[in-house]
């Protein structure tokens, strides 16, 4: 049921992965904030959610999506990496003593 054509009609086009469709050019735009004045970008954390979501797909490449946007592939998986300790922080409770 995944479908995409991110690389053919570039940020024009809706990506639908089961029941979830997103318009990315949207995403784009909302993503970034402003640029800091050392050429840094501030980035929208609710768009920065959607777009880790989005990389986080089955048949998703983070490498491919990351350049379609932009985004330096390997910010791209720190922000994965933080989400994931984000949510392991938050979900595991207190540990046994061994």
């Amino acid at each position: 049921m995944a479908s995409a054509s991110v690389g053919s009609s570039r940020y024009a086009c809706q990506v639908k992965w089961g029941r979830t469709s997103i318009d990315l050019e949207a995403l784009r735009q909302r993503l970034v904030l402003r640029h800091k004045p050392g050429g840094r970008c501030l980035y929208d954390k609710t768009a920065k959610a959607e777009f880790v979501e989005q990389c986080l797909q089955p048949v998703v490449s983070v490498a491919r999506l990351a350049r379609e946007f932009g985004i330096n592939a390997n910010q791209v998986a720190c922000w994965i990496r933080d989400l994931s300790r984000a949510v392991a922080s938050t979900c595991s409770g207190p540990r046994p003593p061994f």
